[in-house]
């Protein structure tokens, strides 16, 4: 964290941006099953269901973009803790965090809603001048934070769990494999560039 707390300014809100792409894409293939198993502790992934973690990963886009969004409008606001383990013991997490539980919220949605509340807050974010990332907010356990540190919190949280789940889905399937050659005449059969190289369009 430290060393994101040093980096200039526009570098960590790009570093910010890149969120879900640091994912696993074979998260969105997994079976419900998988989805929804907690791992034993000898598998060194901690011990979270695959959906549970990324669901948790939404919530706390949610808690910390608030808080962003506070602390730059607002003069030291207070802000809320966020009860995490409240969510874990409850329904919202999906069938592996409680028994009896049949809810299953798709692990689709909890990755669009990081992606789309992170774009969202890119251009207020890169505009930001060094005043307004010095606000502050007050955190009743952590006590006064920064627009700087809150930024960096979230960034570090997401990429913390993110280790997380790339070895609990490599613990699945294996490690992930290498790209494969790119096919002939274009990108595949959705691509518009392979009916225009075999119309001998020009174009680029």
């Amino acid at each position: 964290m430290d060393a994101l707390m040093e980096m200039d300014w526009g570098d960590l809100v790009r570093r910010y941006a890149v969120g879900v792409e640091w994912f696993d894409p074979r998260l969105f293939h997994l079976p419900d099953a998988e989805l929804d198993t907690p791992f034993k502790p000898e598998a060194g992934a901690g011990q979270l269901p695959i959906r549970a973690l990324v669901t948790h990963l939404a919530d706390c886009e949610l808690v910390y973009l608030h808080r962003l969004r506070r602390a730059v409008s607002e003069d030291t606001p207070m802000l809320g803790v966020f009860d995490e383990q409240a969510c874990f013991d409850g329904p919202l997490y999906g069938r592996g965090t409680r028994a009896g539980v049949t809810t299953a919220p798709p692990v689709a949605g909890s990755v669009a809603v990081v992606h789309t509340l992170r774009r969202w807050a890119l251009d207020w974010l890169f505009d930001m001048d060094e005043a307004t990332q010095n606000r502050e907010a007050m955190h009743p356990e952590r006590g006064s934070m920064t627009v700087r540190e809150i930024l960096v919190f979230a960034t570090w949280h997401l990429e913390h769990h993110t280790k997380f789940l790339n070895a609990k889905i490599e613990h699945l399937l294996g490690p992930m494999p290498e790209p494969g050659p790119m096919p002939e005449g274009g990108c595949g059969p959705g691509c518009g560039c392979a009916s225009q190289a075999s119309a001998g369009n020009g174009n680029s």
